[in-house]
């Protein structure tokens, strides 16, 4: 019996898949990032109680946002387990800033404030804002404006001494 022939059946028909309407996502593509209201987001902080977070308001539309989040991604995968990052997204379209996260090689959770219902209730005038929590869930520190790596650092460090 002749294997070669079923082979490339099998492997033709492989191939084929994803063309007859498969709706897998192909890897590498990112996750949508769900919108949140003020509660959902003191609901979200309350679950990171425990660990030290750093929670980074960006838009795709802001110039110093994009700057610093590449800052903020490395950050992140340098203190896994020892700190948590949470990213929100104001007033973007999820799928166009999930994709920017993605390419900005932000690994942590974003959500959306796509009316700004959340900015407001953290009195938030301008983006970016980073603010650092320490493991209790208190605030420690507001950083208005694009945060610069020394910055990031210093809070980090902060944080990382309770």
């Amino acid at each position: 019996m002749r294997k070669g022939p079923i082979v490339l059946v099998v492997l033709a028909m492989a191939l084929a898949l994803p063309a007859c309407g498969s709706k897998t996502p192909k890897p590498g593509k990112p996750a949508s990032i769900e919108d949140i209201s003020p509660a959902g987001f003191e609901a979200k902080l309350a679950s990171f109680r425990g660990k030290p977070l750093v929670v980074n308001f960006w838009a795709t539309w802001c110039d110093p946002c994009k700057a610093e989040l590449p800052r903020l991604a490395a950050a992140a995968k340098h203190y896994a387990g020892r700190i948590a990052f949470l990213g929100v997204d104001v007033q973007d379209d999820s799928g166009i800033a999930a994709r920017f996260a993605s390419r900005s090689n932000v690994t942590y959770q974003s959500v959306a404030d796509p009316r700004r219902a959340v900015v407001q209730s953290q009195r938030i005038i301008g983006l970016p804002v980073t603010q650092f929590y320490d493991a209790s869930g208190k605030r420690v520190v507001v950083h208005q404006g694009e945060i610069k790596q020394d910055e990031l650092n210093k809070q980090i460090r902060r944080l990382l001494r309770g």
